[in-house]
């Protein structure tokens, strides 16, 4: 395991109808680039986007990542990463595995596209998430996993956990043990909670996606406004091809 655990710590508010950044901490490897406004297609010149990057090469056998990120007073952004991150083989340690925390509160927005997860030979991978978002606000999570075509059983497990006003309203596990080369090479879970998802028409998706490249489902979720989206594909070619579609939907 690393000597010191990685740390990204931010805030993000609106402040005179633009969205700022109100606290900016991160430590090695991650970096930040600049919050940038009307500059992404599809979003709203209101909406702010930044990219989240890391030095390293990728995940690394013991490692343990952690991140934190709450928009309030109106803020709205887009969070992305600069490319998909290899998971690496199993040494003598333990997998890697990332911790999330994200919330959403005071009528802002967050979308969390973070590139999928490439799992490499012999790798093994586990990510805890907690969504926490408000009535008046909206958030939008990708959780995405490719494994690498090489030959080689791969591990992985994913849970979230979403909280509506304070009250558990889902929790979602996706997830794999040594899985082989015969199975599927890509998995992607969608979470997106607002009243502005609701009554959506995803017949044209899932009829796209439904065959043996891609195969999606959706459901909406019991306790609160919002769609839970899972996509199970060939490769990671078709699961960007899927998730691109969903998002065209949602955003």
């Amino acid at each position: 395991m690393s000597a010191q655990p990685y740390a990204l710590d931010l805030e993000i508010a609106r402040r005179g109808g633009r969205t700022f950044l109100s606290r900016r901490y991160f430590r090695w490897p991650y970096e930040i680039g600049i919050l940038t406004h009307g500059q992404v297609r599809g979003l709203s010149d209101d909406t702010a986007s930044l990219i989240v990057q890391s030095a390293t090469s990728g995940l690394i056998t013991g490692e343990r990542l952690r991140q934190r990120v709450v928009v309030r007073d109106g803020g709205r952004v887009r969070l992305v990463g600069q490319g998909a991150m290899p998971v690496q083989k199993v040494g003598s340690h333990e997998g890697a595995a990332e911790d999330l925390s994200l919330k959403v509160m005071g009528g802002s927005r967050l979308d969390f596209v973070s590139e999928p997860r490439l799992l490499l030979p012999g790798s093994s991978f586990s990510q805890v998430s907690r969504v926490s978002v408000d009535t008046s606000s909206c958030v939008l999570l990708v959780d995405a996993v490719v494994r690498h075509p090489d030959a080689g059983s791969v591990s992985y497990l994913s849970e979230t956990t979403l909280e509506f006003d304070g009250e558990v309203a889902a929790v979602e596990r996706m997830g794999f043990h040594c899985v082989g080369e015969h199975h599927f090479g890509a998995s992607a879970f969608i979470l997106a909670v607002g009243d502005h998802v609701t009554g959506l028409d995803w017949k044209w998706w899932l009829n796209k996606h439904g065959a043996r490249t891609s195969y999606g489902a959706v459901s909406p979720l019991r306790s609160c406004p919002g769609m839970s989206i899972r996509v199970v594909a060939e490769n990671g070619y078709h699961l960007r091809r899927a998730i691109d579609d969903a998002l065209s939907i949602l955003v």
